[in-house]
């Protein structure tokens, strides 16, 4: 996939929205505080014709391309547009730092589970599905470092969405993702299809 030149006016945007985010987060990281970070990254994402296919085109196959559109130099506050197409899903994973995304087009459903052991050991997980929510527009959904969440694809229609979190993608080492099956937890390693 050729590099794709991002439109100043999107850079100027969201660099505003960010440093708005920025002035929030100055209270601390909360829940109440991250529903208040959701509100302003919902509102740049209702800005539709900031964000268009073309400049930011889905990948080939069931799979998503995260393209940076800004980010602090020291890697934290980073928000990426995500294009995704139908059949994209992750395991279960937390992101070890907190994130909010929101929609701007199509649909992608999270399911949120609850850990119940604790945390002590990553050999023996104990996940339960607790709710499940639908990130599109004017639904976004925020999440704290150790939420857990997988993401699941089925629209005809590919995503388009922002992802905002509190550090770049590529600096997180200690993200885990979560095997249902053998109850085990290992490093999730970024997303290979960074832009």
């Amino acid at each position: 996939m050729p590099h794709v030149k991002i439109p100043s006016q999107t850079k100027e945007a969201s660099r505003q929205s960010v440093d708005r985010v920025k002035q929030i987060m100055n209270a601390g990281l909360s829940r109440e505080v991250l529903k208040q970070v959701t509100a302003e990254l919902a509102s740049l994402a209702a800005k539709k014709d900031l964000f268009s296919r073309s400049d930011f085109p889905p990948p080939d196959g069931p799979t998503n391309i995260l393209y940076e559109v800004v980010s602090d130099p020291d890697g934290q506050y980073t928000l990426y547009v995500s294009s995704a197409n139908k059949g994209k899903e992750t395991p279960p994973h937390n992101h070890a730092t907190w994130a909010v995304i929101a929609g701007i087009a199509g649909d992608e459903l999270n399911k949120i589970y609850r850990r119940q052991d604790d945390a002590s050991d990553n050999e023996t997980v104990d996940l339960v599905l607790d709710r499940e929510h639908i990130v599109r527009a004017g639904n976004p959904i925020a999440l704290m470092p150790d939420d857990i969440h997988s993401i699941h694809v089925h629209s005809e229609e590919p995503t388009l969405h922002l992802h905002l979190y509190g550090r770049r993608l590529s600096d997180l080492k200690d993200r885990l993702q979560f095997d249902l099956a053998t109850r085990k937890a290992k490093w999730f390693p970024p997303n290979p299809n960074i832009r």
